[in-house]
């Protein structure tokens, strides 16, 4: 629907759809309901400078599908944090929460989606090896003759391994081990999609090691233990 009311904009008023980075955002909501064509509007010099559409279309019937559009969007926005409201509340009861709630960066959506799909398995006992192979997680290695390949693993959990990739690659922005593992594999000439599932693969074995202890994450112990081991004897 955003992208629809940007669609709409560029063709009808292109100045205002380059004013907002997010047009989602309530203030850019607001912006566009009271000021829904540029004669309603007093704008800024970044405004007067932009390009202006050729639409023969007349500034009322603008209006008019640009507001229905900002609705459509509004309602979309309300709707969506009415479910993650939901959503915290159910997650807060869960019993696996606790365990993971202190996952870097994982957020209100992204543990409810690893403890939704990642948790099943968890509850069957998979051993980390197969945790990681089911999770897609693990390299598919191919030996045959003088042929020797290692590829990704297509058949997997997909659901399952999206929840765990979006956690993976948003802990690399807040946390120093994991940082530090993705610019390792880069260094050693890993691409973006390939580092992420490397550091997913360490983040798994966290997981998987919570859930079998029954002790919560801590980053402080986990930060720790680390430090310990880099310094080695």
């Amino acid at each position: 629907m955003t992208n629809q009311l940007r669609a709409l904009l560029e063709a009808r008023w292109p100045e205002a759809a380059r004013l907002f980075e997010n047009i989602d955002a309530r203030n850019s909501l607001a912006f566009l309901d009271r000021f829904s064509t540029p004669r309603a509007a007093a704008l800024l010099e970044r405004l007067r400078t932009a390009p202006k559409a050729a639409s023969r279309v007349s500034p009322e019937i603008v209006a008019v599908m640009v507001n229905t559009q900002i609705e459509q969007v509004r309602a979309i926005v309300e709707a969506i944090k009415g479910l993650e409201s939901a959503i915290k509340e159910v997650l807060d009861a869960h019993p696996h929460a606790e365990l993971f709630q202190a996952l870097p960066r994982v957020g209100t959506v992204n543990l409810a989606q690893i403890i939704g799909e990642i948790g099943p398995m968890l509850e069957r006992g998979l051993n980390a090896e197969q945790f990681a192979a089911e999770v897609g997680i693990a390299p598919v290695t191919r030996v045959g003759g003088k042929v020797h390949t290692v590829d990704f693993r297509h058949v997997a959990n997909r659901a399952a391994r999206k929840a765990l990739h979006t956690f993976a690659g948003n802990s690399g922005h807040d946390d120093p081990w994991a940082a530090d593992l993705y610019q390792r594999a880069r260094d050693r000439g890993k691409r973006h999609p390939q580092t992420v599932r490397v550091l997913g693969g360490g983040r798994l074995r966290i997981i998987h090691a919570r859930f079998r202890d029954r002790i919560p994450y801590d980053p402080a112990v986990h930060h720790s233990r680390h430090r310990s081991a880099s310094a080695g004897p």
